[in-house]
């Protein structure tokens, strides 16, 4: 109903509405349902301010309901609590944020205002700080009761950052949502016991000194029966799972009965440990980035794919490269469309050093990790701008090819497909079927595609031909 021109929308109908207070009046709850879907359509965290300035109905109206229009104060490094609380008559609760600042830090007066904001924990219900406010983050040691949201965030600020076990007393029973960026934290374990409400828990870029043990993710987990996005992420290969510990998988097995996202980052050992303990029958998107040299089998996680719902009936895949992010993955879509979409997505990636092997990691992965599935019908070729065109042999782009067997379509774009069909080509002798065995269109993008490019797959088309198994190439604008 409002899916398009929101803002518009929101503009259009408060007018509205203001034109109809100097005339008439409106029913309160028609008001209400109004101002619910006002505030609701926005980003920003004043726009009841609008309301309560227009008239008395409409301020009584607002402050009747502060639950259901999730009334909060909003403090910034410009705008103090304390003012706010001398205006607003309400005990509304606190919002903490400094994101409006980018990476810089504010001046004296601005951390000021940030540090007399922390004060009021009895009614803070979210924090969004950066690590230059470290010192008053830490000396956080009691409890906050009505905190629901915390977000602390190192970004590469060159900083030895550690919460101490003490932080927030390790307890925060209404908390939903933890997201810790390079922030290592002894005590997080202990503070997710103390909650039973937390549906998005987010701990990336965990330094090597951050390490938290599989055996001691799993027992977290399993207290997490609300949790609805999990993210996981190591930043050095040097975070890996002992393997000499890896027992075979138990019976017993945490059902995540809410989780639709999850992503991890790290070592192939670690989230076999994982997997082979958790179900998660509603997960939809699914996100692996392993470290390039720590791919190994995995078994536990095609188990764990296999028997997900969502990923049982994917339509295509798509190869992407993040080249100045030395990144390459796999994302596997229900999508039929020419990109894949953003949920019901399974993505295998790799991250890879200049010298590592890269790309055969990501053969391997996609070899031990995802089951070949009949459903799946085409391939797509994507190489995302960058300044870094990556360099794959021709072998292995036969190896890779090998692992889509039910392919039929496969669609070029820009540098990567000279690197395909090259590979193509070179299979126009003996075994012409034996990759990408139920192929029958090739669709090539024109744009970045010349006529002496596509000539060299003739001999494989040619080959496809006599073999009775034909495929035909198709030119796209």
């Amino acid at each position: 109903m409002y899916g398009f021109h929101r803002d518009n929308c929101r503009s259009d109908c408060i007018d509205q509405l203001d034109r109809k207070v100097a005339t008439d009046t409106l029913p309160d709850e028609v008001l209400f349902h109004t101002f619910y879907f006002y505030v609701n359509q926005t980003w920003d965290e004043d726009a009841w301010h609008t309301l309560v300035h227009v008239c008395q109905q409409w301020r009584y109206v607002v402050f009747a309901s502060p639950k259901r229009l999730n009334l909060r104060l909003h403090c910034t490094h410009g705008r103090a609590v304390k003012n706010m609380l001398d205006v607003w008559p309400l005990s509304l609760p606190i919002v903490i944020s400094d994101h409006d600042l980018h990476t810089t830090p504010p001046e004296l007066e601005g951390a000021k205002i940030f540090i007399a904001a922390l004060k009021h924990r009895d009614r803070i219900s979210a924090i969004d700080l950066q690590a230059w406010l470290w010192e008053p983050i830490v000396a956080m040691t009691e409890p906050f009761p009505v905190l629901t949201s915390l977000r602390l965030h190192s970004w590469a600020m060159g900083l030895n950052l550690v919460l101490p076990d003490s932080f927030m007393g390790g307890s925060c029973p209404r908390l939903q949502v933890l997201h810790l960026d390079e922030i290592p934290f002894p005590g997080v374990g202990k503070l997710l016991l103390s909650t039973s409400d937390l549906t998005g828990l987010y701990l990336q870029d965990i330094p090597y000194s951050g390490y938290i043990a599989p055996e001691a993710m799993i027992t977290y987990l399993s207290t997490l029966t609300k949790l609805e996005s999990f993210d996981l992420g190591f930043r050095s290969p040097r975070s890996r799972a002992k393997r000499a510990n890896r027992r075979p998988p138990t019976v017993t097995r945490i059902v995540l009965a809410a989780l639709t996202e999850f992503q991890f980052k790290g070592d192939s050992a670690y989230l076999e440990e994982i997997v082979s303990r958790i179900d998660a029958p509603l997960l939809d998107t699914f996100t692996i980035t392993f470290f390039d040299c720590l791919v190994l089998d995995t078994p536990q996680l095609r188990h764990f794919i296999s028997h997900t719902e969502k990923f049982t009936a994917l339509h295509r895949a798509d190869v992407l490269f993040h080249g100045d992010y030395h990144d390459i993955g796999v994302t596997f879509s229900p999508s039929g469309g020419l990109r894949p979409t953003d949920r019901g997505t399974l993505t295998l990636g790799v991250l890879y050093a200049d010298s590592g092997p890269g790309f055969m990691s990501l053969v391997r992965l996609c070899s031990s990790a995802w089951p070949p599935l009949p459903t799946l019908e085409r391939l797509s070729a994507l190489n995302y701008v960058s300044s870094r065109q990556p360099r794959i042999a021709v072998t292995e782009w036969v190896e890779f090819l090998r692992v889509f067997i039910f392919v039929k379509d496969l669609d070029l774009f820009g540098g990567l497909s000279y690197q395909i069909m090259n590979a193509l080509r070179e299979l126009a002798g003996e075994g012409v079927i034996e990759v990408l065995p139920a192929l029958q269109n090739i669709f090539v993008h024109e744009l970045w595609t010349s006529d002496d490019i596509l000539k060299s797959i003739e001999p494989f088309v040619a080959a496809r031909q006599l073999s009775g198994h034909p495929v035909a190439v198709h030119r796209l604008k």
